[in-house]
């Protein structure tokens, strides 16, 4: 397996970086997770489709529309720190 790297900065480069990764012939996308990517799931997952491209990212990005969401929830690993912190 060899990881390509696609670098965007917003929105806008999406559909850019995402129909240049499909014309490269890569076989999926999987996405970090920076907030940035979490926010924009559901535009992402949209634009991946399009262009036939699986998609991994983080447990939102598969409630939005993406292939297979993997990862930590952050929302609820903070809901259950905030109990903690509450009995403490």
């Amino acid at each position: 397996m060899e990881l390509l790297p696609i670098e965007v900065s917003g929105e806008s480069d999406y559909e850019n970086a995402l129909s240049t990764a499909a014309s490269a012939s890569i076989g999926g996308l999987v996405l970090t997770e920076p907030p940035q990517f979490e926010a924009d799931a559901a535009v992402i997952a949209s634009i991946a489709e399009r262009h036939g491209l699986p998609t991994v990212g983080a447990p939102v990005f598969a409630a939005r529309g993406g292939l297979l969401g993997y990862g930590v929830n952050f929302t609820e690993l903070w809901r259950h720190a905030a109990t903690f912190v509450d009995k403490i």
